[in-house]
């Protein structure tokens, strides 16, 4: 049997052992750095989403659509039964516009935030459609049709502020 010289197996194992250091460091470095940078993008995205939210509710607010819709079924109420009315909001295709650039991406922030978003626009969406042409209150609604698209609109005014509380 032949003897081993150690003079050949230290510098074989230190350099065995310094190519696994440099990749398990080279490894890591580029993890923590993508970890890194999708942190930082998840948090960009929650904070636009959020602020878009805001921005929605308070436009909202500003312009009293809820105290609109609710103020026309009050009247409906003294109007003979059976009396429709017209309601139209001119709403542009962007409203959303941070929604709808990061909707894929929303899995991506905290999924309780995600959730109220999502169902946020959902219901600002029912009420878009509502008041569009086309839409139930634009081609004359009845009381029962402002009831309910004042409620979904509430519900989402209220989930808005939810969201915005999160922050």
């Amino acid at each position: 049997m032949q003897e081993i010289d150690p003079n050949m197996i230290v510098p074989a194992v230190f350099g065995i052992a310094g190519t696994v250091v440099g990749a398990v460091v080279t490894g890591a470095s580029v993890f923590l750095s993508e970890w890194w940078k999708d942190k930082k993008k998840s948090a960009q995205i929650r904070a636009s989403l959020i602020a878009e939210v805001d921005a929605l509710v308070e436009i909202a607010n500003k312009r009293e659509y809820l105290q609109g819709l609710l103020k026309t079924r009050d009247y409906l109420k003294t109007q003979p039964e059976g009396t429709r009315y017209s309601y139209t909001v001119r709403i542009p295709d962007h409203y959303s516009r941070i929604y709808q650039a990061n909707a894929d991406s929303i899995g991506s922030i905290d999924s309780e935030t995600a959730c109220k978003i999502v169902q946020f626009h959902q219901f600002v969406d029912a009420v878009v459609q509502d008041v569009l042409p086309g839409g139930s209150l634009h081609v004359g609604g009845n009381i029962d049709n402002y009831e309910q698209t004042a409620n979904i609109l509430e519900h989402a005014l209220n989930l808005g502020r939810e969201i915005s509380n999160d922050k």
